[in-house]
């Protein structure tokens, strides 16, 4: 997924206002979080947002999911589906009806398991998740409580060469006999996922209302002995040999045990107080995050670990902990007009430390002798207006600002401490539209201009010591394009949706093409066009 060029990690992702990522990359594992059953809906912000959106990576804008609601009445609900390549999926939901006066309390619960053998042979995948989500009314507060675990197992395939093709067919993945690299058993793994939050709603004196939410999730591999891949590239995932010089059978399969875990804990204070001109929001948001990470060397024809880091003896590929702290203020105050006029201002502050304490750095490097911190700081005013034509029709514009925390991979180098001097990616964006929903059409169309400044790359060097990763400030990217979306209700459930975006991304010091835009010519950039359009129909 891309929110106009924006890769993922360039973007955030919140359920129910609270950012999830991966604390290194700020990336996301889609297939072992929440299942579509459980989301209620989707608000994708393409923009850096305003003060109150919070994240480490606000420059692409934020795609924001909302749980299922507690239902007003009881029931009961039970779902499958079954598709291609003995896909298929099962659940049930049961709930009570949503509170409604003081003391009482709603409960929903959901179990979802979906299993699919895969478009490649015996790359098979499967999921169990649970939901549980509680509402407690208390005089003028609410309580809600959610804790949402999921489970996956999957089996990877690795690129594949046009001999294997020619020999298995267009759906080769991988094979079920032992002792070849295309055994499926060479990229077995198991992780599994947590979320759970605790949110208080309550109202104070004079005008004033608070939220105070308390949050933990976590991302990890289900045992220690489950994480395994093939070592090497796509040109090895045929023969993916050891080779000589580590004291074990040269043709022995090659291959990577990794062990990976996270957990965030997190903080949200919100404030919120309405005077009769028009809102003020402020609050403050504080997480800390703490990974370990290592991987290690194994001969998957026979289990053991043989040493792959010959400078340290050792099967270690790399071996670190790293931490991740943020403090973010935030505030904003919202003045409505009678003449159908809103203005919005805000400011948000975003403090960033990272830790980083490897025995081993990735690419085997050697450790550091201790932790390496680094702290980074951005200030991010946003101001917005929107006019209201009559019920039917809108126009706004926004100016506002985002920032991208700088990516922990820059400690990977021969000199971490040393080479870990970028600062955040800030992005300003400039953005102007009009929306009408009318009957059952509603239509959007908007232009846009992006100034992103301290755009970072990789280059891998070679030097007399074997080959290292440098990054490289590549300046300014400048994204511009113009979107139209529209969606109609046909009717007996049908709907009808269509896009049109033209979209590009250029760096201003050398002119060409910037990242993530598909056609590169010279000295020169082209636009890019993107047309997309469904129809389909819903039952209850």
């Amino acid at each position: 997924m891309s929110l106009r060029g924006f890769a993922d990690g360039q973007f955030n992702v919140t359920l129910d206002g609270i950012p999830f990522q991966d604390p290194d990359g700020f990336s996301h594992h889609s297939t072992s979080v929440f299942p579509a059953a459980t989301i209620d809906h989707l608000v994708i912000d393409r923009s850096p947002g305003s003060a109150t959106d919070l994240g480490y990576a606000t420059i692409g804008g934020s795609i924001q999911i909302a749980t299922v609601q507690i239902p007003a009445g009881a029931g009961v609900r039970v779902y499958g589906a079954y598709g291609t390549f003995a896909t298929g999926q099962a659940g049930f939901r049961l709930n009570t009806a949503r509170p409604t006066a003081d003391g009482q309390t709603g409960v929903l619960v959901n179990v979802d398991h979906m299993q699919s053998d895969g478009a490649m042979s015996d790359a098979n995948g499967r999921k169990d998740d649970l939901l549980l989500k509680t509402e407690t009314r208390l005089g003028d507060s609410r309580l809600t409580a959610l804790v949402s675990y999921d489970r996956c197992h999957f089996d990877n395939p690795p690129s594949v060469t046009t001999a294997q093709l020619a020999q298995f067919g267009s759906r080769f993945g991988f094979t079920d006999a032992p002792g070849v690299p295309s055994y499926y058993g060479c990229a077995d793994t198991n992780r599994h996922t947590d979320f759970g939050y605790l949110r208080w709603q309550f109202g104070a004196v004079r005008g004033w209302r608070f939220t105070e939410t308390v949050y933990t999730y976590s991302y990890a591999n289900v045992d220690a002995n489950v994480g395994l891949s093939l070592k090497g590239d796509a040109s090895s995932a045929t023969s993916s040999p050891v080779g000589s010089g580590f004291g074990v059978p040269a043709t022995d399969i090659a291959g990577r045990l990794s062990n990976e875990a996270y957990r965030s804990w997190g903080n949200i204070v919100q404030a919120e107080h309405a005077d009769g001109i028009g809102t003020f929001r402020g609050g403050l948001w504080i997480e800390r995050s703490r990974q370990t990470y290592y991987r290690l060397a194994e001969d998957l024809t026979t289990g053991a670990e043989y040493n792959i880091n010959k400078t340290a003896n050792s099967p270690t590929l790399f071996d670190y902990t790293s931490t991740l702290h943020t403090e973010q203020p935030f505030a904003e105050y919202e003045w409505t007009t009678s003449h159908g006029l809103t203005l919005r201002g805000g400011l948000r502050y975003q403090r960033v430390r990272r830790g980083f304490d490897p025995s081993v750095v990735p690419n085997s490097l050697p450790g550091a002798g201790g932790e390496i911190g680094r702290s980074v700081g951005s200030t991010l005013p946003t101001i917005d207006a929107r006019y209201a034509f009559d019920r039917q029709s809108q126009a706004y514009v926004q100016w506002s600002t985002g920032a991208l925390v700088p990516n922990q991979s820059f400690f990977y180098t021969t000199s971490p401490a040393a080479n870990n001097q970028a600062e955040p990616e800030t992005s300003r964006a400039l953005q102007a539209g009009y929306t009408r929903k009318a009957g059952a059409v509603d239509v959007t169309v908007d232009a846009y201009t992006i100034d992103l400044k301290n755009y970072f790359s990789s280059a891998t060097v070679s030097g007399p010591s074997g080959s290292t990763t440098e990054y490289l400030n590549n300046g300014d990217v400048l994204y511009r394009g113009v979107e139209f979306e529209g969606s109609a209700r046909l009717g007996g459930g049908f709907n009808a949706l269509a896009q049109y975006s033209l979209i590009r991304a250029q760096y201003q010091n050398s002119g060409v093409t910037g990242p993530n835009s598909p056609q590169k010519a010279g000295a020169r950039s082209r636009w890019r066009r993107r047309i997309s359009g469904c129809w389909a129909r819903s039952t209850v």
